[in-house]
């Protein structure tokens, strides 16, 4: 097959600039949370602060998820993307006012367009891409959230760990939580101004079959579009009767209720539940906490952190390089067994206080597993397999956990031991696995 692969390569990129922006919001206040608390006058309520603003960004999220569904199928990927980038750029401006309501508004408002971009980057991705490249752009997408990771560790490495105050090198992290509003607005300048096609799927269910074929044109040569049309083409008499019964019959009611959507509803719930209960995102936003607590000064938690996260990101081509060749079921089992015992380890070399640089390993190790299982694998198999809106209510329950996993973590922390969390994440995955095989 002929594809244009430079050219959606391209566009693939600037989709996961939404990835990008999700995980950079997520992960942003891991490193600089003393720098902000200190600019905010936070003083001794700085832990219920951290957890709170933490948790702003994945309630924030929850709404996002949940609307994804409404706004794509009215306004299309590209028009509600460009939507979101509004809505990011406006709540990156609100987040860096110097006020602590405005600090939490801002937080609410860019985790609801973290939530959207989340969502909507798997269908988009899926949508343009020929079946024969989605292992390979697929993981693009987990890639992306570990780069936004690691780019928000890294512009923390730089400030102040001590005399806040008087080091004006101290308010930097202002620029790093604009960077979502500069990134959000150079998105929609492209879609804008550059890349004006819509999904083809989108445009042929709303009878624009003009504009579909010159959106396909992006990626295929001229010799195979008619491959890209009959991965998707609604025009036949039958299919167009197809198209609008899904599009009467496919509410929010009907999927709740259906028969027909239960295994697929399922899946999206069961994915969007495993993924959280594995103890990433408690990593993600709470690492320089996690080594603080092990031992660790806040200069090498942050150096810990950061290197965790280019982990993660390198971790992720592992993924390309695997999806290439065996079952998405089989890389999630697979990896998931593997999580749970990483976890386990985890929960023992910290309860008997080992040196920290064990657990740095099996953090370390955790996101590689976790990076082509439940990271690149999840997001691929979702965009293949779920219907839009089954992906909206699966990302909003994966949303609600996080919510779940970001507040609960650092109190169950401080009541029981860091450990006691490792060993409950660990049980978490030794249940998804006994089940998965019945």
């Amino acid at each position: 097959m002929g594809y244009k692969e430079k050219s959606l390569l391209v566009i693939v990129l600037h989709i996961v600039i939404c990835g990008f922006l999700f995980a950079y919001t997520l992960a942003v206040l891991n490193t600089c949370s003393d720098n902000v608390g200190a600019s905010l006058d936070w003083g001794s309520n700085q832990e219920y602060y951290i957890t709170i603003f933490s948790t702003l960004v994945p309630i924030g999220a929850i709404f996002g998820g949940m609307v994804t569904g409404i706004l794509s199928n009215k306004y299309g990927r590209r028009g509600s993307i460009m939507i979101m980038d509004f809505v990011m750029f406006i709540g990156s401006c609100i987040v860096i006012l110097p006020s602590n309501w405005l600090f939490g508004i801002g937080r609410f408002i860019t985790g609801v367009a973290s939530g959207f971009f989340l969502t909507i980057g798997p269908i988009f991705i899926n949508e343009i891409t020929p079946d024969e490249l989605i292992p390979t752009y697929g993981p693009i997408v987990q890639a992306s959230t570990d780069a936004g990771i690691v780019f928000a560790y890294c512009l923390g490495l730089p400030l102040p760990t001590n005399n806040y105050i008087n080091d004006d090198f101290n308010n930097w992290w202002i620029f790093m939580f604009f960077i979502p509003g500069i990134l959000s607005l150079y998105q929609f300048c492209y879609f804008l101004l550059w890349n004006k096609h819509e999904s083809p799927l989108w445009l042929l269910r709303h009878k624009r079959h003009d504009e579909a074929i010159h959106a396909l044109k992006q990626v295929y040569n001229d010799e195979d579009l008619e491959n890209g049309l009959n991965r998707f083409d609604r025009n036949s008499e039958e299919d167009t009767k197809t198209v609008s019964k899904i599009k009467k019959e496919n509410t929010y009611y009907k999927i709740f209720t259906s028969k027909k959507f239960r295994k697929m509803l399922r899946v999206g719930i069961m994915l969007g539940i495993i993924q959280q209960f594995s103890g990433v995102n408690a990593a993600v936003i709470y690492s320089t906490y996690i080594f603080e607590e092990l031992g660790g000064s806040t200069i090498m938690a942050r150096i810990y952190t950061t290197i965790t996260g280019i982990v993660f990101l390198l971790a992720c081509f592992l993924g390309i390089f695997l999806l290439n060749r065996f079952g998405r079921k089989s890389l999630l089992i697979f990896g998931t067994l593997s999580l749970g015992g990483i976890m386990f380890l985890l929960g023992f070399v910290t309860f008997l206080d080992f040196h920290i640089i064990y657990a740095f390993i099996l953090i370390n190790a955790f996101y590689v597993f976790f990076a082509f299982s439940l990271g690149a694998t999840l997001w691929t198999y979702v965009g293949e397999v779920l219907i839009e809106k089954i992906v909206s209510i699966s990302s909003t329950v994966n949303f609600i956990m996080v919510c779940v996993v970001s507040g609960m973590f650092p109190v169950f922390s401080k009541i029981f031991g860091i450990y006691y969390c490792f060993f409950f994440f660990a049980l978490c995955r030794g249940f998804w696995d006994v089940s998965s095989f019945f």
